[in-house]
């Protein structure tokens, strides 16, 4: 028991992050209309290492709209990536509404990162509040780490509508450190930069985080999405180059991203310009790979860093490590591992879950569950209800999605009648004639049901499980935040695949009526 305890203590100390792989420019998932135009990369750019496939609702794009706008204002064009980026964060579905709730962008420093923020935010406050219906009821609101960085970013709109302002123009510029503003007076709608320590008492329409790899969970969590909760068309952009000290908050999102890059159920965009881990970072690819844009000089700045980092030059305060410092600020690595930082609450105690160890004898079929690991390996679990009237739960880690099939053709073949739930990807990947009742999707909605379900069967004292190692560690490391709809959402970040599982085959055997997808 005391082993036990321990491995379920340590699970919750650290969570690491495991990436998959990406879709290139030629995969078929990006044959839609509002995107045909970028599909051939430019000499000069790189398509990004991650990007999440277009939103199923989606049927076009506000990104030509703001590009137009934003080239016209400031007379210079945007780069190929700063126009798929913009094309994808402005996807819209066929009312009119955006559906990323959330977008993540993380490109290596010096690629114009600030440059698209700023034009976004700027487009949102002027031309974008009639294209998106939000005249007079709109705030935007930009956060950073570092103040002098927020004002840096919002500089050069802050003096162009402020000399509208002295030219009789339609705007009010606030010009003071830590509380700039612009206000378009005849739109109704304010711009507003604020540090990530002001206290935000407004309802905000866009809220961005620059840099905010720096920037605590609590941050976003409980002073920003507060803020949205009523807004028409909210929309959350983080945006962050790696860094090795990275609080919870981009790593953890950026880790649930993963989750669905090809079924975006959630509602979260990524776009991240990284080289895959263990590229060679002395390799001029390994740098393009990271750099949406490419030049001639900037290959030169990212030469002279990397020999400046050789030679054991610090050129990032906040990171003692040179070497560390250009793996994340010139190749954009985001660390592997990184603390929990306890977002949300726990999904279940320990001494419940201890508690909750033993067996009893079995009645009736399985109800499996089976998920994917982004590409590195699987989980199977199953839940089996007893003569007692308990459920007991079990459930294992494999190394790859045929192990995982294996064993639930075993399962089924143990209990005829079992019925398996798999991710919403993975249907197709269920071999046929393996014995099974029924094969089911499960995704979002079965695991907002399913976690507040397994806490009532703890607390009731229904729920059994037996030596079950792999299930204990995700279960322990696992933490929840309540869902808008109902129910219960898992925090990004920690390996949740089997945690997954077990919670849908939890949910399968409750319901007990499903509508079958597959036989």
């Amino acid at each position: 028991m005391q082993v036990a305890r321990d491995r379920l203590r340590n699970a919750r100390r650290t969570v690491e992050i495991h990436e998959p792989g990406g879709f290139g420019a030629g995969d078929e998932v990006w044959r839609v209309d509002w995107l045909d135009d970028l599909l051939e990369v430019p000499g000069e750019a790189t398509w990004p290492r991650f990007m999440t496939v277009p939103h199923p609702a989606a049927v076009g794009s506000y990104g030509p709209r703001a590009e137009v706008w934003a080239c016209a204002h400031n007379r210079k064009p945007w780069r190929w990536w700063q126009r798929l980026a913009a094309r994808r964060i402005l996807e819209h579905d066929v009312h009119g509404v955006l559906v990323w709730r959330t977008w993540l962008l993380t490109v290596a420093r010096q690629s114009g990162k600030s440059r698209l923020l700023r034009d976004l935010c700027d487009w949102r406050l002027h031309d974008g509040v009639a294209v998106l219906g939000v005249e007079g009821d709109d705030v935007i609101l930009s956060v950073s780490r570092d103040i002098a960085i927020l004002r840096e970013m919002m500089r050069p709109a802050l003096l162009a509508w402020k000399r509208d302002e002295l030219a009789g123009g339609p705007h009010k510029v606030g010009l003071v450190k830590g509380a700039e503003e612009i206000e378009a007076t005849d739109l109704g709608t304010r711009w507003l930069g604020r540090s990530e320590r002001s206290g935000y008492g407004l309802s905000v329409g866009l809220a961005t985080v620059d840099e905010c790899w720096d920037v605590l969970p609590a941050t976003v969590d409980e002073m920003l999405i507060p803020t949205q909760a009523e807004m028409a068309q909210p929309q959350l952009g983080l945006t962050s180059t790696a860094h090795r000290n990275a609080t919870a908050l981009f790593p953890g999102r950026r880790a649930g991203c993963f989750e669905q890059l090809a079924d975006p159920a959630d509602g979260d965009l990524l776009l991240e310009w990284s080289p895959p881990a263990g590229a060679d970072r002395a390799d001029p690819a390994t740098w393009r790979a990271a750099s949406p844009h490419w030049s001639t000089q900037r290959e030169r700045d990212v030469a002279k860093a990397l020999q400046r980092a050789e030679s054991g030059e610090v050129a990032d305060a906040s990171e003692p490590d040179p070497i560390a410092g250009f793996d994340t600020q010139w190749l954009n690595r985001w660390p592997a591992r990184h603390a929990q930082r306890g977002k949300g609450t726990l999904l279940l105690e320990l001494a419940d879950w201890e508690t909750a160890e033993g067996t009893a004898e079995l009645e009736g079929p399985y109800v499996i569950g089976a998920e994917d690991n982004l590409g590195h390996g699987a989980a199977i679990a199953a839940a089996v209800a007893t003569l007692d009237g308990r459920v007991e739960i079990g459930g294992w880690c494999c190394t790859d999605w045929a192990e995982a099939m294996g064993w639930a053709a075993r399962l089924a073949e143990y209990r005829p009648g079992s019925r398996l739930y798999v991710g919403a990807t993975l249907l197709e990947q269920v071999p046929r004639g393996i014995g099974l009742a029924r094969v089911e999707r499960a995704g979002v909605t079965e695991t907002r049901l399913g976690l507040p379900l397994l806490r009532q069967l703890l607390a009731a004292g229904r729920l059994l499980h037996d030596d079950t190692p792999d299930l204990d560690a995700q279960l322990a490391a696992a933490r929840v935040v309540p869902a808008p709809s109902g129910g219960l959402t898992l925090v990004p970040g920690p390996r949740s695949d089997l945690a997954r599982a077990a919670i849908w085959a939890l949910y399968g055997l409750e319901r007990r009526s499903p509508d079958p997808r597959i036989s």
